[in-house]
C-alpha cells in the first residue's frame, strides 16, 4: 500500500513542484498593503465583504479588552458600495493575535440594506456611531448607533436568547446596537457627537441639538421632523420607518464627538414631495433668520411664510412668501363685482361660492384693476384671453398652471384663468433689469421649481427688485398681481363667525372683503375633497393603507344596490397610484415567449396599496399579456386590453391593437360595457362566484365593483351608472373569485400568486403646479 502511493507521488512530483512554484510566484507578485495601514484594512474589508470600501470610510469600534480581542475579535464599522449600487453600512469583526496583531476578518453583517438610500459621513467615537442617510439628492434622516447594545430591552427567559441569536446575527454581536433616527429631509447637514450631545447643522447654520442623557431636542422644528428609537432586533434599517414616535420624544441615552459634513454631491432633489420647500438663502449678510419657513398659525400646517431682506439700507424693502400645500389645497380665483369688467353678461360675484365656504382656508389679492386681461372663472368667460400675457389657469383635475397663453386658445380642460400685464421671471430668470422704477406696495404668483407656489408681496420696492428677489428665491415663472390692497389672509370660524387673518399686508387690505363682496378679482385656497366631484355615491374611506399625504385619501370605497344585491365600488385617483403586474404561476408558457415578472422588488413591496386577482387564462382562450415589447401571451385583436403605464389607465375595446410603450403592462380581458351598452359577456350566466369589473371615468378616476352573482350584468349596470362608457371584467378565463387584496387589512396582498395581480403602489403626491403654455423672453 505504501509503495502505491508512493509511487502515485514521485508519478507526479514535477506537477506539484510546478503548482507550488506558480502559487509562490503568484504570491510574491502581488503586493497586498498590511492591515496595519488605512488602505491595507479598508482592502481586506473590500475582499470580505465584496464591495468598494473607501479607507475613510472605516471606523474603530472601542477595543473590549486584549482577551476580548483575541477570543471574540475586534469590531469595525465601515460604508461599502457593491458595483452599481449606493453605499450600506457594514459591522466586520477582525481575528486579533495575543500580540495585538490583526489577521484579517472572520466575520461580516451588512446593517442596512437600502437600495434607493446611500449612507454617508460614517463618524465612529467610543461608545457612539452616527452617519447619514441620502436620497434623492437630500439628507433623508441621521441615525445614531450606541455602540454598547439595547441592554435592559432585552426580554427575559427564552425570549432573552432568541432576540440575543437575532441581535448576533443581524447587527453582529448579541447585545446588538441601539439605534436612534431622526428625520431631517435636508440638501446638506453637518454631524457633531460631543460629549452629551448630538448636533445636526442643516445648510443655512440651524443647529439642532440633541441631549442624549436627557432624550430632548432643542428646537426640531425647519431641521429635524421627527425622531425615533429603533426596536430590538430590527432586520434592516429601513423597517424603523413604520414605528415614528413625535419629535423629541427619545429614549434616554449617552455618547461622545466629532464633525463629519454630508453632502449630496450636486444631485438634484425632487422638491415636488418636499413639504414645505427648502429654506432660501439670506439675500443680505448678517440675516440669518431670512428664507427660514414658518407655519402659520391655525392652518395645520397648510400654510407657511418666511421674509427676506432685499436692500439693508431699508428697512421696508422686505419680500414677503407665502407658499401653502397645493396636495391638500385647491387654488381658485373668483371676479370682482367692478373689476374686470366683463366683455358679456353680468360681472363677478366678488364672493367665494357658498358651496366652498365650509372648505375655505385662505385668500389673497388678484390682478386687481386691469381691464386688458382676460379672466375666466367656472367656465364663464368674463374677459376673452390675450395670447402671450402671463396666465393662471385652473384645470379640471385641480391643478395649477402658471406661464404665457399661448397663440391658440386651448380648446378644453381649463375651467378657469387670469391673465396679468406683466411677466416678472421667466425660467427663473428676472425679466425686468432696470434697477431704477417706482417704489410702492407690489405683489405676484410665483411658480417654483419643485413644483409648488408662493405669494409674494413687498411693502416699498420697484417692479425690477420684487423680479430679481423672486428669481433669488426660487421661482421658474412669476407673474405680477395688483399694486392696491396686496395681501394674503387666513379664514378661520363658520357662517357669520368667518373672519379673515391678515398673515401678509398693508393697512388697506382687508381679508373680510372676500367674504362679503369684493370689488376685484381674488384668489382663494379650499381643502382638497377626496370626494369624486358630481357624484352621489356615499364614498367613504377605503380601509387599509393610504398614500401619503394620508389627509388626503386617494382610495375609496362604496356599497350600492342593484336589485337586491350590493355591489361594493372602489375608486382610485390615477395620479397618486403605479401599476406593476405580475403574472400568474398558472398563466401558460410557450417557446419563445417571454416570463412574466412573478414579484416586487424589496422597494416596491414597501409602497403596495392593492392589488386586483384577474385569474390566468388557458390555452384555448390565451388572453394576451405584454410588458413593454416582451410578450408573454400575444395581445389578439379579437380581446379588450387594458393599459397600465406610468400616465396612467387605458382601455381598449376589442379590434384594437395597441401602441407599445416601454413604461406599459398590456393585460387583455372581456368586455362588459362598449360604448355604454352592455355586451353579450356581460350577461352571460355562469357559477356563481365573486365577480370583478372596472372602468375609468373622465374625471380620472378608476373605478373597480365586485358582487357575488351567477353573472357579472350588476357590474356593467352600477359602472354604467357611475359615468362609466367601457368596463372590463377582471377574469381571464379561470373563472377565479376576483378578489381585491388591500395593504394594512386581514386581506393582504401575496408575494406570490397561481392568478395574476394587477398591483397599485402609492406614488408620492406632487405639488399640482406646472408651467402652463410657451414661456417669452425676458423683456
Amino acid at each position: 500500500m505504501l509503495r502505491t502511493i508512493s509511487a502515485f507521488v514521485s508519478a507526479r512530483l514535477p506537477l506539484l513542484g510546478a503548482v507550488a512554484a506558480l502559487a509562490i510566484g503568484r504570491s510574491c507578485s502581488t503586493v497586498t498593503p498590511p492591515l496595519s495601514t488605512e488602505e491595507g484594512l479598508a482592502a481586506a474589508l473590500s475582499d470580505a465583504a465584496r464591495v468598494a470600501v473607501d479607507p475613510q470610510e472605516v471606523g474603530w469600534e472601542p477595543s473590549r479588552g486584549l482577551v476580548t480581542d483575541v477570543v471574540f475579535g475586534r469590531r469595525v464599522l465601515f460604508l461599502g458600495q457593491a458595483k452599481g449600487q449606493p453605499r450600506d453600512l457594514y459591522r466586520a469583526t477582525f481575528r486579533v493575535t495575543p500580540e495585538g496583531k490583526l489577521v484579517r476578518p472572520t466575520r461580516v453583517v451588512k446593517l442596512t440594506d437600502t437600495p434607493l438610500a446611500d449612507e454617508r459621513g460614517l463618524t465612529v467615537t467610543d461608545s457612539y456611531a452616527a452617519l447619514a442617510g441620502v436620497a434623492f439628492g437630500r439628507v433623508a434622516t441621521v441615525s445614531l448607533l450606541d455602540l454598547a447594545g439595547i441592554g435592559s430591552a432585552f426580554d427575559s427567559g427564552i425570549q432573552r436568547g432568541v432576540t440575543a441569536f437575532r441581535l448576533w446575527a443581524e447587527q453582529g454581536s448579541a447585545q446588538g446596537l441601539g439605534l436612534t433616527h431622526f428625520a431631517v429631509d435636508q440638501g446638506r447637514v453637518e454631524l457633531g457627537l460631543e460629549a452629551d450631545s448630538l448636533r445636526i447643522t442643516d445648510g443655512s447654520g440651524h443647529v439642532v441639538q440633541a441631549n442624549l442623557a436627557a432624550g430632548t431636542l432643542s428646537d426640531p422644528g425647519g431641521v429635524v421632523q421627527a425622531a425615533w428609537r429603533q426596536p430590538p432586533a430590527p432586520r434592516t434599517f429601513a423597517e424603523t420607518w413604520q414605528r415614528w414616535v413625535p419629535s423629541g420624544a427619545l429614549a434616554n441615552f449617552p455618547t461622545r464627538r466629532q464633525v463629519t459634513p454630508v453632502l449630496p454631491d450636486g444631485v438634484e432633489s425632487d422638491a415636488s414631495h418636499q413639504w414645505p420647500p427648502a429654506a432660501i438663502a439670506p439675500f443680505v449678510a448678517g440675516q440669518a433668520q431670512d428664507g427660514r419657513w414658518q407655519p402659520v398659525d391655525g392652518t395645520d400646517e397648510l400654510v407657511f411664510q418666511t421674509e427676506l431682506a432685499i436692500d439693508p439700507a431699508d428697512d421696508d424693502s422686505r419680500l414677503q412668501l407665502v407658499t401653502f400645500d397645493l396636495r391638500r389645497l385647491e387654488l381658485r380665483m373668483a371676479g370682482g363685482y367692478a373689476w374686470p369688467k366683463p366683455a358679456s353678461g353680468p360681472p363677478g360675484t366678488g364672493r367665494v361660492p357658498d358651496r366652498l365656504e365650509k372648505r375655505l382656508v385662505a385668500t389673497f389679492n388678484g390682478v386687481g384693476e386691469s381691464n386688458a386681461s382676460g379672466m375666466k372663472v367656472d367656465q364663464r368667460v368674463q374677459t376673452p384671453a390675450q395670447p402671450g400675457l402671463p396666465s393662471v389657469v385652473l384645470t379640471e383635475q385641480g391643478q395649477v398652471g402658471l406661464g404665457s397663453w399661448p397663440d391658440e386658445t386651448p380648446s378644453e380642460g381649463i375651467v378657469s384663468f387670469r391673465q396679468a400685464n406683466h411677466a416678472l421671471v421667466v425660467d427663473g430668470r428676472a425679466t425686468v433689469s432696470d434697477a431704477v422704477g417706482t417704489m410702492d406696495h407690489r405683489s405676484a404668483l410665483c411658480l417654483l421649481r419643485g413644483g409648488g407656489m408662493a405669494y409674494a408681496r413687498t411693502p416699498s420696492a420697484s417692479r425690477a427688485a420684487l423680479a430679481q428677489g423672486l428669481a433669488r428665491s426660487g421661482c421658474r415663472y412669476a407673474i405680477e398681481l395688483a399694486t392696491r390692497h396686496t395681501g394674503f389672509a387666513t379664514i378661520s370660524g363658520e357662517g357669520q363667525q368667518r373672519r379673515g387673518a391678515t398673515v401678509v399686508g398693508g393697512s388697506d387690505f382687508a381679508a373680510d372683503v372676500h367674504l362679503l363682496g369684493s370689488p376685484s378679482d381674488f384668489f382663494y385656497l379650499v381643502e382638497r375633497t377626496a370626494r369624486p366631484s358630481g357624484d352621489e355615491m356615499g364614498w367613504t374611506l377605503s380601509p387599509g393603507v393610504q398614500p401619503e399625504p394620508s389627509d388626503v385619501p386617494a382610495l375609496l370605497s362604496a356599497r350600492e344596490r342593484v336589485g337586491n344585491l350590493e355591489v361594493e365600488v372602489f375608486s382610485v385617483d390615477l395620479p397618486r397610484v403605479v401599476w406593476r403586474v405580475l403574472g400568474g404561476n398558472l398563466e401558460p408558457l410557450f417557446e419563445g415567449k417571454a416570463a412574466p415578472p412573478r414579484e416586487l422588488s424589496s422597494d416596491e413591496q414597501g409602497r403596495v396599496l392593492f392589488a386586483f386577482d384577474v385569474g390566468h387564462t388557458t390555452r384555448a382562450t390565451r388572453y394576451g399579456l405584454a410588458f413593454g415589447e416582451r410578450e408573454t401571451l400575444s395581445l389578439r385583436s379579437t380581446y379588450a386590453t387594458a393599459v397600465f403605464g406610468d400616465s396612467g389607465v387605458e382601455l381598449l375595446a376589442a379590434g384594437n391593437v395597441p401602441q407599445r410603450y416601454d413604461d406599459a403592462q398590456y393585460v387583455q380581458l372581456p368586455e362588459l360595457l362598449r360604448d355604454g351598452q352592455l355586451t353579450k359577456r356581460a350577461s352571460q350566466p355562469g357559477a356563481r362566484r365573486q365577480r370583478g369589473a372596472i372602468c375609468v371615468r373622465p374625471d380620472g378616476r378608476l373605478l373597480a365593483a365586485f358582487v357575488t352573482h351567477d353573472s357579472s350584468a350588476p357590474l356593467a349596470l352600477q359602472l354604467l351608472a357611475a359615468d362609466c362608457d367601457s368596463a372590463l371584467e377582471l377574469d381571464r378565463a379561470s373563472q377565479h373569485s376576483a378578489v381585491l387584496y388591500r395593504a394594512g387589512t386581514s386581506l393582504d396582498i401575496p408575494r406570490s400568486s397561481d392568478t395574476t395581480l394587477i398591483v397599485g403602489l402609492a406614488e408620492p403626491m406632487p405639488q399640482s403646479a406646472f408651467l402652463f403654455g410657451s414661456e417669452v423672453a425676458a423683456e
